[in-house]
C-alpha cells in the first residue's frame, strides 16, 4: 500500500523557458480563491465540462468540482491538488490534481488545467504533468493513472498524447446545459510516460 505525503511538496517542473516554474501542494486558501477567479471565462465551462460560479467564493465547491472522479477504482476522498507557479511568491496560473487516490490498488485519476489565458499553450501544463507523474510513479509507487478529456478540449487531447497517455475508451459526459459530450478515457503506467 502506498502512503500519501503529509508535508508540503514542491517540485521544479524544468520548464524550458522558465527555470523558476514549479508545482506545490498543499495550496493556501488564497491560491484556491485566485484560481476560482479564472472561471469567469465561459469558455472554461465548454472545455472543462463543469460550471463553477466564482462569485460564490466557495472554495469547498471549487475543490469538489475539480476532484470529481469518473473511474470506478478512484472513488475515494484522497486528493493531492498542486498549484502551477511561475516563480516563488506569485499566484498560481493553474492546477494539477491527483484525485480519488486508491492507496490499496495504487491507482488514481489525474486532471489539470492552466487557467491563466496568458500562459496557456506555453508548455506549463505539460511539463508540470510529466514532473508530477514521474513523482507519483517513482516516489509514491503508483501503478496506474487514469484521466478523462472532453472531445471539445482539442489542446488537452494533443498535450496528453505527447506525454504518453493511452486511449482506453470513449464514453459521454453530461455538460452543465444537459447535452452529452464525447469524453475520452485515458490510462497510463510508468512505462508509458514520455519525458
Amino acid at each position: 500500500m502506498l502512503h500519501l505525503p503529509e508535508k508540503e511538496i514542491r517540485l521544479n517542473i524544468g520548464h524550458p523557458r522558465n527555470k523558476q516554474a514549479f508545482v506545490q501542494t498543499p495550496l493556501h486558501k488564497t491560491h484556491i480563491e485566485h484560481l476560482m477567479c479564472y472561471f469567469e471565462d465561459p469558455e472554461l465551462t465548454e472545455i472543462m465540462g463543469f460550471n463553477f460560479d466564482p462569485a460564490s467564493k466557495d472554495t469547498h465547491k471549487f475543490i469538489e468540482a475539480i476532484t470529481i472522479c469518473c473511474h470506478p477504482n478512484c472513488q475515494t476522498e484522497n486528493h493531492l491538488i498542486f498549484g502551477e507557479f511561475q516563480a516563488p511568491n506569485t499566484m498560481p496560473i493553474g492546477y494539477q490534481v491527483v484525485k480519488g487516490i486508491n492507496q490499496e490498488l495504487g491507482v488514481a485519476e489525474y486532471g489539470n488545467a492552466t487557467l491563466d489565458p496568458v500562459h496557456r499553450s506555453h508548455g506549463y501544463g505539460r511539463t508540470a504533468m510529466r514532473t508530477i507523474l514521474r513523482y507519483l510513479f517513482d516516489e509514491l509507487g503508483m501503478k496506474k493513472m487514469h484521466g478523462t478529456v472532453l472531445e471539445s478540449n482539442r489542446s488537452q487531447l494533443n498535450m496528453i498524447k505527447k506525454v504518453g497517455w493511452q486511449l482506453a475508451e470513449t464514453t459521454s459526459w453530461e455538460m452543465p446545459d444537459g447535452t452529452l459530450e464525447p469524453m475520452h478515457v485515458f490510462q497510463m503506467t510508468a512505462k508509458d510516460l514520455i519525458l
